[in-house]
């Protein structure tokens, strides 16, 4: 058992192709932590443009690759996080391992497109 739980959730991605862009929009449910925070590892170009915990905006801290989340009061009962992003797909190659667009496809992977909890 980790320290932290989440017992579900809904994610929306809208792909721009022509921008080479990602707007995601995941919403949470059920997410507990112990030490009171939800932390997640963030791909490169992504940036956070939202966070709401229990339906209020909140200030989470960003760096580079790493955001934080305070969860307040329902931390220990479960709480309902919203995360909004952008995410600059520019620098990424066009062939090879990294190869996520071709002609009339997308083809993403979650580690490239969306925060990892943990």
């Amino acid at each position: 058992v980790g320290g932290w739980q989440v017992a579900g959730g809904q994610l929306q991605l809208q792909v721009r192709t022509e921008r080479r862009e990602v707007h995601g929009h995941w919403t949470l449910e059920g997410v507990s932590a112990v030490n009171g925070h939800l932390d997640a590892e963030l791909p490169p170009g992504l940036q956070i443009t939202g966070v709401s915990v229990a339906g209020a905006a909140v200030s989470a801290e960003q760096s580079a690759d790493h955001l934080r989340i305070p969860l307040g009061a329902c931390a220990s009962t479960g709480c309902t996080v919203a995360l909004e992003w952008t995410l600059s797909a520019n620098g990424w190659p066009a062939e090879g391992e990294g190869f996520w667009l071709a002609q009339g496809s997308v083809w993403l992977e979650a580690r490239r497109v969306m925060p990892r909890l943990g």
